[in-house]
């Protein structure tokens, strides 16, 4: 170009080259200061909140969680305190009913003991008395079936403390029916059946004892009904 000192290719590099800021008169913009305008601080206001929510969701999730845990165990608890009770009420029964057959079989068995050693021909042999004490013995021996199959039931929800207890008085009863069976030949029963009614009368109070604590009720003392001494129906018999 004429009037110009440039040449052509110097001219293109100049039309090349980017216009200045202060040509145009405007600013570059500070990355920095871009993070401060109203619209960043509006969406880290949005993220925080956005944060906060998820948050409070979480925790509500855990505790609903927690609370419906402790709800499970809870209505567990309730299931086994209400299945442990007639449990506990039926094994009571059933030990109370059958001592009184083991009693009652007791009592025939020694007529018809008496009978034989007062007559050793048998001709007056109280034939009546070793049906009834047979009989008698039956009727205990079922009730003492009845009696493991609730304690069997016991095992499955009962913490040990009342299972022990159960299971003892269980073993009581088997050896009373041992020592009373009708071909039982121990010569010293009556003392074991005085001993044992006993000891099963005392178990029933203890078996009441670790029935509340382990249904953590109140533990004030409460005695199961029953016979803390046998009647001295044999007292003539057991003094000779």
């Amino acid at each position: 170009m004429r009037g110009s000192g440039l040449t052509q290719p110097e001219q293109r590099g100049l039309t090349l080259c980017p216009r200045s800021a202060s040509a145009e008169g405007t600013s570059v913009p500070d990355p920095e200061s871009a993070h401060n305008t109203p619209g960043s601080v509006r969406l880290s206001g949005v993220d925080l909140a956005a944060i906060a929510a998820f948050t409070a969701a979480g925790l509500s999730l855990v505790n609903v969680a927690v609370s419906s845990r402790l709800t499970s165990r809870g209505n567990l608890e309730q299931w086994r305190r209400n299945e442990e009770r007639p449990v506990i009420a039926r094994i009571l029964t059933l030990s109370d009913d059958a001592l009184s057959k083991w009693q009652a079989a007791g009592e025939a068995r020694q007529d018809w003991i008496d009978s034989v050693t007062a007559d050793p021909s048998r001709s007056h042999e109280d034939t009546q008395a070793r049906d009834q004490a047979a009989e008698h013995w039956s009727a205990g021996a079922e009730l003492y079936n009845k009696l493991r199959f609730e304690l069997a039931q016991l095992d499955l929800i009962a913490g040990r403390p009342l299972r022990d207890v159960a299971n003892k008085l269980v073993r009581e009863h088997e050896s009373v029916r041992q020592w009373i069976r009708p071909a039982s030949g121990a010569s010293n029963w009556f003392q074991l059946l005085t001993e044992q009614n006993n000891k099963i009368i005392s178990l029933h109070a203890d078996l009441v004892e670790k029935t509340r604590a382990d249904l953590r009720l109140e533990h004030d003392l409460t005695w199961h009904r029953g016979r803390w001494l046998w009647p001295q129906f044999r007292a003539r018999k057991t003094l000779r």
